[in-house]
């Protein structure tokens, strides 16, 4: 399975805010271009996770920037389930097993949060391609 230009500009539709466009690509992805954006996206977790936390000593830095993106809004706050989201960080970031959590569950939190972690690292459009190009390459097989 390949990550071609078509999953790459969904995701990119995503991190940017046009949920319109992203849905309407998504809709358009055949079986083995929708696996390829599943791919893509798991990568794309797995690399702003890595940006993010990365470097941050043990699971406190996780713990605190849940908090601040729920504390933002009612809407976050009730968006963002803190517990699901540190697990799906942590697991991102080989730091934890994901055992009580199916791929369902672990692809819908990687695309809620993706947004939000893309949008604090305060990526221009040439960061994004930069990320996006990053992303796409670690989610080649």
């Amino acid at each position: 399975m390949s990550t071609g230009d078509k999953q790459v500009a969904a995701l990119r539709a995503l991190l940017t805010g046009d949920f319109d466009r992203h849905k309407h690509m998504i809709e358009l992805l055949d079986k083995d271009e929708d696996r390829g954006y599943l791919a893509l996206v798991s990568a794309a977790f797995i690399e702003i996770a890595d940006r993010t936390f990365g470097s941050a000593d043990g699971n406190a830095a996780v713990v605190e920037w849940v908090g601040k993106i729920r504390s933002q809004s009612t809407d976050a706050a009730d968006g963002f389930d803190p517990v699901l989201s540190e697990q799906v960080i942590l697991y991102a970031l080989g730091k934890t097993e994901a055992e009580d959590l199916n791929s369902q569950q672990i692809l819908e939190a990687e695309l809620l949060l993706l947004p939000a972690l893309v949008h604090d690292q305060g990526l221009d459009e040439a960061g994004i391609d930069e990320f996006l190009s990053a992303a796409r390459a670690l989610a080649q097989p």
